[in-house]
């Protein structure tokens, strides 16, 4: 569902936290306004993938909430769209407050915590994943089976900040992304089993919405040439 624009040697850092585009997401309890001071600094994303927003500049992943049964065994990462290669960022140990370190080195190879890990990208593009009791959940919902959602994604605006105990995070700022993931398949969807925030990304748009953009720029661009006949 979503895209992003990546150079060699870019970085991004992801903290696990929350989720994507309604209004105060059906979390329960309403996990984003209880993070952020004030409520409500943040808008829903419809996005699938994304890219690195400043490659000069690494990135950070940081959990911020998990509760799901299955914490102890999933595992949350990034995948390559273009052959599904994963690369895990947290594993199931891994608990609230936990860090990693994840950028782009040359040609694409994927960075976590300065080792290269599997194998370079195809672009610099990437999705996030869980892995769980019931498979791998992708944030393109057209690769889960029915076309599930089973991610949430929200962007920050810059109008809240973070509060205790993730206030060292400080602003939630326009190039940082909460990732909220149901983990389990035709279960309650409530999009609180586990939640990353990421910094550093940006959305990639989907070649189906740049092909609906295109064709409105054709059909305006047609009714200017219309207006100019008349």
């Amino acid at each position: 569902m979503r895209i992003a624009h990546v150079v060699a040697s870019a970085a991004l850092t992801i903290f696990a936290l929350a989720p994507h585009a309604k209004a105060e997401p059906i979390l329960d309890p309403p996990i984003l306004n209880s993070l952020l001071d004030p409520d409500g600094g943040y808008t829903e994303s419809l996005a699938g993938l994304f890219t690195v927003s400043s490659p000069e500049n690494f990135g950070f992943a940081t959990i911020v909430f998990e509760f799901a049964g299955n914490a102890t065994t999933n595992t949350f990462g990034i995948y390559d769209p273009n052959g599904l290669q994963l690369v895990q960022l947290f594993g199931g140990p891994a608990g609230n407050g936990a860090t990693t370190q994840f950028t782009f080195g040359p040609g694409f190879q994927p960075i976590v915590n300065s080792f290269n890990v599997g194998t370079p990208f195809s672009t610099a593009n990437f999705g996030f994943y869980l892995t769980g009791a019931d498979g791998t959940f992708y944030s393109q919902s057209n690769l889960n089976q029915n076309g599930i959602d089973y991610f949430r994604i929200f962007f920050g605006t810059g109008g809240s900040n973070f509060e205790a105990p993730y206030a060292f995070l400080g602003n939630f700022g326009t190039a940082d992304v909460i990732v909220a993931v149901e983990d389990l398949r035709n279960f309650d969807f409530d999009y609180n089993d586990f939640g990353a925030l990421a910094r550093n990304v940006a959305a990639v748009p989907e070649p189906a919405s740049l092909a609906l953009i295109g064709t409105g720029l054709i059909g305006i661009g047609a009714m200017l040439r219309r207006r100019k006949s008349i």
